[in-house]
């Protein structure tokens, strides 16, 4: 569809752009949550100028949840063994994160995706985020076995 169309457009701007239009395809992806713009931002991470690699890694972070700052072999490996795995995994591992952003982003996009909450809350001792956490787990783990619904 035109949609798809104008995605892998944007995708190719990242691998092939100038500098603007990069950064430009850069936030795009990120924003839209494009995990088949994973690789090429990861191609990224290594180079100049800066900004446009600190934007990449940013991106990164905003899709996966993980955040393993410019190592490229750490993110190509994360990639290849979760490739197949729903993004809605990713963002209940993300918020087990020790980085404050990751497990707000991680919480806000999960509950306005699912509706679910289970008392989470980002900024709580890791304690009681831990047991949420495992709510989360358990309602992942009914979700999978159920199959009534196919999560992103």
């Amino acid at each position: 569809d035109a949609f798809d169309k104008v995605l892998a457009q944007v995708r190719d701007l990242v691998r092939r752009g100038d500098p603007f239009e990069k950064a430009r395809a850069i936030a795009a992806v990120g924003d839209l949550r494009d995990r088949e713009a994973l690789s090429a931002l990861v191609d990224l991470l290594g180079t100049r100028p800066k900004d446009l690699a600190e934007k990449a890694r940013t991106a990164l972070v905003d899709i996966t949840k993980q955040d393993f700052g410019t190592a490229e072999r750490r993110w190509r490996a994360w990639i290849a063994d979760n490739e197949k795995t729903p993004r809605t995994r990713w963002l209940i591992e993300g918020l087990a994160a020790k980085d404050d952003d990751i497990r707000r982003s991680a919480q806000n996009e999960l509950n306005r995706m699912t509706g679910q909450f289970f008392g989470y809350r980002w900024d709580a001792p890791r304690t009681d985020r831990e047991l949420s956490l495992a709510q989360w787990q358990d309602w992942w783990a009914t979700q999978q076995k159920d199959g009534q619904r196919r999560w992103p």
